[in-house]
């Protein structure tokens, strides 16, 4: 079993542009939309070769969501922490992480 952590997984976007026009408003065609961060990219391209992959990290609010709705639909089940605030890491003073 291969674990990676991402401390700070991402949303990443793309899309496609008919051409690049200086100074004028150039409109993207066709927007994708897929988790990254380094360890999730690693992650799933080891469970794209078949590899066992348990990837893990903090997730929160709608963006966090969807991620982690695209990682499941990459088979990465298990990706950690899926709702996060700072009270959760602050108690009498202490900062921990559960």
């Amino acid at each position: 079993m291969i674990i990676t952590l991402t401390p700070n997984p991402a949303l990443d976007l793309g899309g496609v542009v008919n051409g690049i026009v200086p100074n004028e408003k150039n409109y993207v065609l066709g927007e994708t939309r897929f988790p990254g961060g380094n360890a999730v990219n690693v992650a799933r391209w080891l469970t794209r070769l078949d590899l066992p992959t348990n990837a893990t990290g903090f997730l929160g609010g709608g963006i966090g969501s969807e991620i982690k709705a695209m990682l499941d639909n990459d088979g990465l089940y298990n990706f950690g922490i899926t709702s996060l605030s700072f009270r959760d890491l602050v108690q009498d003073g202490a900062a921990f992480c559960v």
